[in-house]
């Protein structure tokens, strides 16, 4: 976790009130070499994010956002610390799979087939 997770995190929880997660999210990774540099505001421009304002005001609160808090916990519990990181029916994968590693795994989940063969 770097010093700017928890307020992207939280700024992703305001984009989110105007329906603009995905979008947000997206400028983010798009601009993450500006994260720390450029406040998230100057994001919602790209973002599509209607009411800047609202956004502001959510973003500068400091109480505690109970979605990341509860991602959080869930993390701890599962003993992830870094992203990505990958689990598939608990298996905690060392990098995450290809596309073409995923898709078997998907197919094989559908089918009810072991996903790894002994």
């Amino acid at each position: 976790m770097h010093r700017f997770a928890y307020p992207a995190a939280r700024a992703a929880e305001c984009a989110a009130r105007q329906a603009s997660f995905s979008e947000f999210l997206d400028v983010a990774f798009d601009k993450q070499d500006s994260l720390g540099l450029k406040s998230f505001i100057s994001f919602t421009e790209d973002a599509g994010i209607p009411d800047t304002a609202a956004f502001a005001r959510c973003a500068s609160e400091d109480a505690p956002v109970g979605t990341i808090e509860g991602g959080l916990a869930l993390a701890k519990r599962l003993d992830v610390f870094a992203t990505p990181t990958v689990m598939i029916n608990g298996y905690r994968y060392p990098a995450p799979p290809d596309s073409a590693e995923f898709h078997r795994i998907l197919s094989a989940l559908r089918a009810k087939r072991p996903i790894f063969s002994h």
